[in-house]
């Protein structure tokens, strides 16, 4: 049996203890505190009770602790998870996991849209979904509604990066510090982090003699091996005896940008760069995402910006 017990405050608590499971929950009525413990009592009693302890004791910050200190560390974009859940925490960290509602998030969402894109909001948004669902998968917690994340509207995804090198700034970037690393990423199409990352154990030569590149770990995580070119290679080499930090490759490129008065532009527009190189080079779907490593074919399509200069020349081909 229930017990029911009239606290100071006035409210009613109800106590259930039944086939080891104790529920306690309080109510501004005794008839409220009787009908809960009685639907609790039924459920329990036929098998349909779901235990809510852990979300009930756990609050959001709790939870990304959690994932930091068990999931983190397996991650290779550590700093920019670490930076999203610093953002979260003061805003909705003190919620428990039984009462953070799509509302809640909403009025996150509402307000950091006030100062940052779309983009930055919507990526938020899915760490915290991928969390909850970890939480209620992996984890043995319990939402009687499921992940709130699953019914509320994200902010459209940003529009694709378009941007891409004009002739007479690829000659700039060849003659600058950076050079030979630009020239590696629009050769390659290589992430800054596999460009600072190559060891010279990493290159090797086919039977039929052509220079290959391992990257053993990438941000997919699966290993993938590009043929490099002549202007590659010799690139290559003079990475290899400088070894920027893939902060530093960034930082240098950005220098390199002002100083020349070089505006919308990226290192990781070089990646979009080298993959629109590829397609013009007439290369099929299937060689250009085994060069680049995109595994989602939606993603190697952002990637992609044919000029209308080529598209014209095209045509005119079959004229």
């Amino acid at each position: 049996m229930a017990t029911l017990t009239k606290l100071l405050s006035g409210k009613w608590q109800a106590k259930v203890r039944q086939q080891g499971i104790q529920k306690t929950k309080s109510f501004l009525t005794r008839n409220l505190a009787k009908q809960w413990a009685k639907d609790t009592e039924h459920q329990i009693g036929h098998g349909l009770f779901i235990c809510t302890n852990s979300s009930e004791q756990t609050s959001l910050a709790e939870l990304m602790c959690k994932y930091q200190q068990e999931v983190l560390p397996t991650k290779k974009s550590q700093e920019s998870i670490k930076t999203v859940i610093r953002t979260i925490n003061p805003r909705l960290g003190a919620i428990r996991l039984i009462t953070l509602s799509s509302s809640d998030i909403a009025s996150y969402r509402d307000e950091r849209l006030k100062t940052v894109s779309n983009e930055t909001v919507r990526k938020e948004l899915l760490f915290l979904r991928r969390l909850i669902d970890m939480a209620l998968i992996d984890w043995g917690f319990n939402l009687p509604l499921g992940n709130p994340l699953n019914h509320l509207r994200l902010p459209k995804p940003g529009k694709a990066r378009n941007r891409r090198l004009q002739e007479e700034e690829y000659v700039l970037f060849s003659d600058s510090k950076i050079g030979d690393y630009c020239i590696l990423a629009c050769e390659t199409g290589m992430r800054r982090g596999e460009i600072a990352n190559i060891r010279r154990e990493d290159i090797s030569t086919s039977c039929e003699g052509y220079t290959l590149l391992e990257i053993p770990e990438t941000k997919t995580g699966t290993p993938r091996v590009i043929p490099l070119t002549k202007t590659a290679l010799n690139a290559l080499e003079s990475v290899l005896g400088r070894q920027l930090k893939s902060d530093s490759i960034s930082q240098t490129f950005s220098r390199v940008c002002q100083r020349h008065g070089i505006h919308g532009l990226r290192f990781h527009d070089l990646r979009h760069e080298a993959t629109s190189r590829l397609f013009e080079q007439g290369l099929t779907i299937a060689e250009v995402a085994s060069i680049t490593g995109h595994a989602d074919l939606k993603m190697l399509y952002r990637y992609t910006h044919i000029t209308p200069s080529h598209l014209a020349s095209r045509l005119k081909s079959f004229d």
